[in-house]
């Protein structure tokens, strides 16, 4: 935290502008060759009222240098800057470079944004700040910056070949990997079009025999007693048949019994 204070110092102080002077126009001057950490708010907001205390401590834990800003924009002021950054709620964190900005989607706390910009917004080890650089890392840059010109050009252009082979290597990786992706999706709907869906497991097959025999059973069941009615009505019908008969007059002739 010393060195990062110290270079702050060597930097030079802070803009003049304060953070509600960022907007539509200012943007590009303000923010030029800086790394940014920017809260879109409104004042109305709940939420925006509820960090702004955070947020207020922040930008005096981290002030302006020639590469950081920490800042805020009101888009009741700022409308046509929050609607160019695509600001859709607030508040709205964003951050990085000011012509690629990143969502935030970390924590609203102090503390948690603190953290954050240690890590993604404060200078950290580079030729231009080559004081925030460990004991090895400044002995890494030292020899590359003695290097003689000769040397140095055709190490760029082994390592620009070597990059250059390794994302080949990556997207034809992708490319395989996307491939076999669409041919599983192909084969699963000739699959699904044919009626083959997935197997059942041995439950489901248990559970629908049981349905299957639970159901034949009772047909069966059904089927008997069935036949069962059908005897009891005939032996009634006989009954009934041999009791009119029987009731019939004695004098009738053999035919007329017959009909009864």
């Amino acid at each position: 935290m010393i060195k990062r204070a110290a270079c702050f110092l060597a930097l030079g102080a802070a803009s003049s502008a304060s953070a509600a002077d960022l907007n539509f126009y200012n943007w590009d001057t303000l923010t030029a060759g800086k790394t940014v950490f920017i809260k879109y708010f409104v004042p109305t907001c709940i939420h925006c009222k509820r960090m702004k205390a955070d947020w207020a401590k922040l930008m005096e834990e981290f002030p302006e240098t020639d590469d950081m800003l920490v800042s805020e924009v009101d888009c009741t002021v700022s409308g046509a800057l929050c609607a160019k950054h695509e600001v859709n709620g607030y508040p709205t964190i964003k951050y990085g470079d000011p012509d690629k900005l990143e969502q935030y989607l970390g924590g609203r706390d102090f503390d948690s944004l603190k953290e954050f910009a240690e890590e993604n917004v404060v200078p950290s080890c580079c030729v231009k700040h080559i004081d925030l650089c460990s004991d090895d890392e400044k002995s890494w840059i030292k020899s590359y910056q003695e290097m003689p010109l000769d040397e140095l050009k055709a190490k760029s252009k082994a390592l620009a070949a070597q990059l250059s082979k390794s994302s080949e290597a990556f997207e034809n990786l992708w490319n395989t990997a996307h491939k076999k992706t669409l041919e599983l999706e192909y084969m699963s709907e000739i699959i699904k079009s044919m009626g083959g869906g997935r197997r059942t497991t041995k439950g489901e097959e248990a559970v629908r025999k049981g349905a299957e025999g639970e159901a034949a059973k009772g047909g069966e069941t059904k089927k008997k007693g069935n036949v069962k009615m059908v005897k009891k009505v005939k032996k009634v019908k006989k009954v009934k048949k041999e009791a009119q008969y029987d009731s019939a007059p004695t004098n009738l002739p053999a035919s007329k019994k017959e009909e009864l």
